[in-house]
């Protein structure tokens, strides 16, 4: 049984109304759960423990390990575990209650900001190994200690990138394409148009027959993934796009950028070759993601460039080249749009045609030379039927091709 002393602790300085609610929520963990203190030994010979290691802005920050027994997670000092003092955390933001079979559940603590699990809001998750749980600007990875056994490939690439994705197949064409949206609360203005254009996005990918796998994160004072990264045949019609208060526009690139990073390396490791296309949507800067990230973003998108990621700033309303600029994404692949429904889906349609062109680029088996425009290495196959064992484009990869460089 919960004390009252333990829900003071949590909730100190709080309203009677809100301690007499998270009394209810720790005495329904309670219920199932014994004293941490009672077992904390067994359960630590039995292999029922569990751990999360936590990050902020795409880094790590620390972690933390549990035994059976109740825990506060929040910004206070007097908290289990202290996420962080940054106030994007409540002062006690979630109760993770671990079960002596070695099973976990957390709940939200009527947190301010909210308590999200692999994108998702909830207020109560029963949680598995891999879970990501998002606290203001900080993530959590959950993982249960259990009986090491051996992983498939694809239970591998799941645990690197943090995706839910199956095995990527063996293609040539296999693209990853992913769309970083802003869901701030100005975006309101443009009513349905950027939950269309998401739909309009994944259908001409499907449209195209090529091998997509497709993604969609949006920010705003949270990142959530609204399409986890999924074969487009598999995504059915997106009506979750809603706008709230905030950007987090910086965090939320890095943390996309390192994901597909992880994937790359890994798919390429085991000789299968992946492109990458990574929009980012924004009508407005960023001003909540932490001290130091965008610099941190900045390095990962030059890894990013390196490893041939296809990086595109689309700025609605606002000059695209300065945003790139403050990604570090290449200025040649920016572009500006009109501040309207129309702009929206013009920048959406302008994404469809670069990621469906097939471009010489991803040919497997050819030449891999660097762009004399942008600087990327591109692979260029010579044909036989047209020109003879030099580059046709004369050094220019066909993005650039396509944007008139010659």
């Amino acid at each position: 049984m919960v004390t009252a002393s333990s829900i003071k602790r949590a909730v100190k300085g709080s309203t009677p109304e809100r301690v007499s609610e998270l009394a209810g929520i720790l005495n329904d963990s309670a219920d199932s759960c014994v004293s941490k203190t009672s077992v904390e030994n067994a359960g630590d010979e039995q292999g029922h423990t569990c751990y999360v290691n936590i990050f902020a802005c795409g880094g790590y920050y620390g972690n933390h390990t549990f035994s059976p027994g109740i825990y506060f997670l929040g910004r206070s000092k007097d908290m289990d575990v202290v996420v962080s003092t940054d106030r994007s955390v409540s002062r006690c933001h979630a109760v993770i209650t671990v079960h002596p079979d070695g099973s976990a559940t957390i709940r939200d603590a009527v947190s301010a900001q909210g308590l999200f699990v692999n994108g998702q809001q909830v207020y109560r998750h029963e949680l598995k190994d891999g879970d990501i749980v998002a606290m203001g600007w900080y993530t959590l990875n959950f993982h249960t200690l259990v009986p090491p056994k051996k992983q498939t490939e694809a239970e591998e690439i799941a645990k690197d990138t943090g995706s839910k994705i199956n095995l990527l197949p063996v293609a040539v064409d296999t693209t990853v394409a992913m769309m970083i949206v802003d869901r701030s609360r100005s975006m309101g203005r443009f009513g349905e148009a950027p939950q269309d254009a998401i739909n309009a996005y994944v259908h001409s990918l499907r449209e195209s027959g090529q091998n997509f796998y497709c993604g969609v994160t949006s920010f705003a004072g949270t990142t959530r993934v609204e399409i986890p990264l999924t074969a487009v045949g598999e995504i059915g019609k997106f009506d979750n796009y809603s706008t709230s208060a905030g950007t987090l526009l910086y965090a939320t690139v890095n943390e996309a950028l390192k994901e597909c990073l992880a994937l790359k390396q890994k798919m390429e490791a085991d000789n299968r070759p992946l492109r990458v296309i990574i929009g980012v949507f924004s009508d407005g800067e960023d001003n909540l993601s932490p001290a130091g990230c965008q610099s941190d973003l900045q390095k990962a998108s030059a890894f990013a460039i390196e490893a041939g990621f296809e990086l595109l700033a689309f700025g609605i309303g606002i000059d695209a080249k300065e945003l790139a600029y403050d990604l570090g994404f290449p200025s040649d692949y920016a572009e500006t749009f009109e501040a309207s429904e129309e702009g929206i889906h013009y920048a959406s349609a302008s994404m469809s045609h670069t990621s469906t062109m097939k471009f010489k680029v991803w040919n497997a088996a050819g030449q891999n030379v660097e762009c004399k425009v942008c600087h990327r290495k591109y692979i260029c196959t010579p044909k036989e039927d047209y020109y003879n064992s030099t580059c046709p484009t004369d050094g220019v990869c066909e993005p650039c091709l396509l944007k008139g460089h010659k």
